[in-house]
């Protein structure tokens, strides 16, 4: 990197490095064997990593370049939580993604200091983190932690409640629709079976 670019600089192209690597062990899980999973899972970690000790909460020193970069830490949290679920680090993924949907609830807040249609992608953002998390929870029950119909219930009556503001009609909370309803039939399934 260049060393008197801006730290923002250095945060953004560490965060676009870290989803390159990332996604491209995602986009190669079809294709055997696959090729430097290891080294592109850790290279992605290190990436985000680096966005999070720059952002302001750290894993060795501090930097904090404040709270402006809540942004940065809600994606890299995100983005390493995914990370930490490839390696099948599973701990280290439930506290990721608990991290990502504490700092994305924080942003769908939106205490003012962000355009309003901020909140619809942010709200969007933390639906998708609960809803991975949940998916790990129901795919790894050893994990100890019971996912229920309730929890989706919540979820789904929040896109209802947002839905019918014009602000909130957006094509992103189809995505989440889908995964949402992706892990109902997986646990409808599942109590066809008992």
């Amino acid at each position: 990197l260049i060393e008197d670019a801006a730290p923002i600089v250095h945060i953004m192209a560490q965060n676009y490095l870290g989803l390159c690597s990332l996604n491209s062990v995602r986009a190669d899980k079809g294709t055997q064997p696959l090729k430097g999973k290891k080294e592109r899972l850790d290279a992605a970690e290190k990436y985000f990593k680096f966005v999070i000790n720059m952002s302001g909460i750290s894993y060795q020193k501090p930097v904090a370049l404040g709270d402006s970069l809540d942004i940065f830490k809600a994606f890299a949290y995100y983005n390493i939580a995914r990370v930490y679920e490839e390696k099948e680090e599973l701990e280290k993924a439930i506290n990721a993604y608990n991290m990502a949907v504490d700092f994305r609830k924080k942003l769908a807040q939106n205490r003012g200091e962000l355009p309003a249609s901020f909140q619809v992608y942010f709200l969007t953002e933390q639906f998708h983190a609960e809803l991975d998390f949940l998916q790990l929870c129901y795919d790894h029950p050893e994990l100890g932690y019971t996912v229920s119909k309730g929890e989706l219930r919540i979820i789904q009556d929040s896109i209802d409640e947002k839905s019918k503001t014009i602000q909130f009609t957006v094509p992103l909370f189809t995505n989440v629709k889908r995964k949402l309803e992706k892990l109902r039939n997986e646990m409808s399934l599942e109590d066809d079976e008992n």
